[in-house]
Parts: structure tokens; C-alpha cells; sequence
């Protein structure tokens, strides 16, 4: 169990959240994530269709085998298509700053910012399939 253990903290640590915060993603209580994580408990099947839902490959993190993404290839296609809608955000908010309020600027200021911090880490796979269109099975 100690390689799964492994295997977890790899993958939250690749995604970019903290244990609470993928404890909530994958809509299981935080102590169970901490469990999973030091070795205590194996995730069951809930807590592995919340972990297929973010992309991971759960037989990659059950066995160690395979690679750790769901079909990466369209992932770095969703990713390269979000910086070049990041950019073209920025350069509309900047274009619209002079023209509105702050109440506004301040939304999209924050969208903008959401956006970035999300480039960090893989896109989720419903934002690969509005992206691609590409339906996952």
C-alpha cells in the first residue's frame, strides 16, 4: 500500500491542489484523503470515479502501470488552446479597464487570474471536451 500512498500524494501534487482541496473535487471527506494518502486506507470506488473525473488513470494509480493521464495528447491540446485564451482574456481586459467600473474590472480581474492558476494544472476533462469536442467514454 505504501506505492499507492505514493501514487496519491504524486498525482494531488501534479494536479495542484492541496488535500482539501481535492478532498472537495473528489467529494470524499478530508480525513478519508489523508488516510488514503499516508497509507491507511485504499480509496474505494467513489473516491476512484471522482479521481477518473480529474483525468488520472486509476489503473495507473491502483498497479503503477501505464501512464498517470487519460489521454494526455488531448490534455496538452486543451492546454495550449486555454494560454491562447488566457492571452486573448488579458488583452480584452485590458482594452475594457478604462471603460468599466471597478466592480467589473474586479470580475474580470479575478477570471483572469482563476484561469492562470488553472493553466498550472492539467485542465479537467469536461474542459478538454467543451475545448475539443472530443467526448470522453
Amino acid at each position: 500500500m505504501h506505492d499507492l500512498a505514493q501514487r496519491i500524494q504524486s498525482m494531488r501534487a501534479h494536479l495542484g491542489y492541496t488535500q482539501a482541496e481535492i478532498a472537495a473535487r473528489v467529494k470524499v471527506k478530508y480525513r478519508s484523503w489523508q488516510d488514503y494518502e499516508s497509507g491507511k486506507s485504499i480509496p474505494g470506488g467513489k473516491a476512484l470515479n471522482g479521481i477518473a473525473s480529474l483525468g488520472i488513470n486509476t489503473n495507473w494509480l491502483l498497479t503503477g502501470t501505464g501512464p498517470m493521464w487519460m489521454n494526455s495528447g488531448d490534455q496538452m491540446a486543451a492546454l495550449g488552446l486555454l494560454e491562447v485564451v488566457a492571452d486573448a482574456m488579458g488583452e480584452i481586459m485590458i482594452e475594457l479597464h478604462e471603460t468599466c467600473t471597478t466592480e467589473v474590472n474586479d470580475g474580470i480581474a479575478n477570471a483572469f487570474a482563476k484561469l492562470y492558476r488553472r493553466l498550472s494544472r492539467r485542465p479537467d476533462p469536461s474542459t478538454i471536451e467543451l475545448i475539443t469536442g472530443n467526448k470522453r467514454t
